[in-house]
């Protein structure tokens, strides 16, 4: 029987609610103490799986010929300013210690923004996780396999399940305490404040056993799951019945602020078609194992325009919540949250997508990552499992 080290917090930035910004990046081993090579912040996103950071930054900075001939012809990217490299150009430098590449093409488009994300991968023998305080990790990934951008880097670290694999989910990968070089349980742990590695799944949480879709060569960093299942009712303001329980695919996604519904045709009106519906309460259940179903519910509170990515986007049809006015409204135009403080689990806005209601089973909603202020997540591959437990109330 394996013994596991105790689970490690990870520091995360809580500046701005939901955003989960931790450090990682190439670790290497000194005299048994691990340290950065170098050293990233990207965001924990449970909507999409591997990480994807900056081709560049996984290549030393020195001031050899090579470096400066590649680094003179690379160009800029003229919306985020960042260097974008050709295979060719970046072969002219060399790589971190511990980083190697075969330049495998990658690629990823994220949502709702439709951000389309090309480049490479990359392969980090030791990858780490969280800072000490002292600029060196917490915790030790081994032989993760990684996305380098050439250009346009949303620095995230993917770390869902029933996701496109994109690259590894690290949070899986064989872990260690950067400490003690001893073995983490294979989970991870996440709530509006928290975020650990090695967490226990002890009788506190509250679990809906998963399906394994795919298992790959590694145990359990490039395996996968299905969505967890549960059910949304929507009554109107005066307690009539809009929509009967209806079962759901159900994520909680730490990479969003707002609430997405997908494949209900009809069942969920799009904003503005029914009138009942734009102060309707909406019930969401996550179906468990045994026990009590975690839930939770919210009102909505009107329909507005909103713009569902960056800077001058054209503006969509949704309906608002408490939260959509909470700092967030722009001329009548709600924008996605990067900065409101809220702290329940209703979303910043629901949208509605349209789709084929004949699909059987397909109904989908993307929570956002809000619920984590009603419950903590975790993560049990071992078991195929997800838990939740319900936190004290948010002061």
């Amino acid at each position: 029987m394996t013994n596991y080290v105790s689970p490690i917090t990870i520091p995360h930035d809580t500046s701005v609610p939901g955003k989960f910004m931790i450090n990682i990046g190439v670790a290497n081993q000194t005299n048994s103490a691990y340290s950065y090579e170098v050293e990233l912040q990207v965001q924990i996103d449970t909507g999409s799986c591997g990480i994807v950071i900056p081709a560049t930054a996984l290549y030393q900075k020195n001031d050899s010929t090579a470096v400066i001939s590649a680094t003179a012809s690379a160009t800029k990217d003229s919306a985020t300013g960042e260097t974008a490299c050709t295979e060719a150009q970046l072969a002219l430098m060399p790589l971190i210690p511990g980083v190697t590449t075969k330049y495998e093409p990658a690629t990823i488009v994220y949502q709702p923004s439709g951000d389309s994300i090309i480049g490479f991968y990359y392969y980090i023998a030791e990858l780490g996780i969280g800072d000490d305080g002292h600029g060196n990790p917490l915790v030790i990934a081994q032989n993760v396999k990684v996305m380098g951008a050439t250009r346009a880097s949303p620095f995230m670290m993917g770390v869902g399940f029933d996701r496109p694999l994109i690259a590894d989910n690290a949070f899986l990968a064989p872990l260690i305490s950067a400490e003690y070089s001893a073995q983490l349980y294979p989970s991870y742990y996440l709530d509006h404040q928290t975020v650990q590695l090695g967490a226990d799944p002890a009788n506190s949480f509250v679990y809906q056993t998963l399906t394994v879709q795919t298992t790959g060569t590694e145990k359990y960093q490039d395996w996968n799951w299905t969505t967890p299942h549960g059910t949304v009712a929507v009554t109107s303001a005066n307690s009539a019945t809009l929509l009967n329980s209806t079962p759901v695919s159900l994520l909680i996604d730490t990479g969003l602020d707002l609430m997405m519904v997908n494949n209900m045709g009809t069942l969920f009106p799009a904003p503005g078609t029914n009138s009942d519906w734009d102060t309707a309460n909406i019930a969401i259940a996550i179906n468990a194992d045994s026990g009590s179903s975690p839930n939770f519910s919210f009102p909505l509170t009107g329909t507005a325009q909103a713009r569902l990515s960056p800077g001058n986007a054209a503006t969509t049809s949704v309906y608002t919540t408490k939260n959509s006015v909470s700092g967030v409204m722009t001329n009548g135009i709600v924008e996605l949250l990067d900065s409101a403080s809220v702290s329940t689990p209703a979303p910043t806005l629901v949208h509605v997508i349209i789709s084929n209601p004949d699909v059987a089973n397909s109904a989908f909603i993307n929570t956002g990552f809000n619920p984590l202020f009603a419950y903590g997540m975790i993560f049990d591959p071992t078991n195929n499992r997800v838990g939740l437990k319900s936190l004290s109330p948010a002061g």
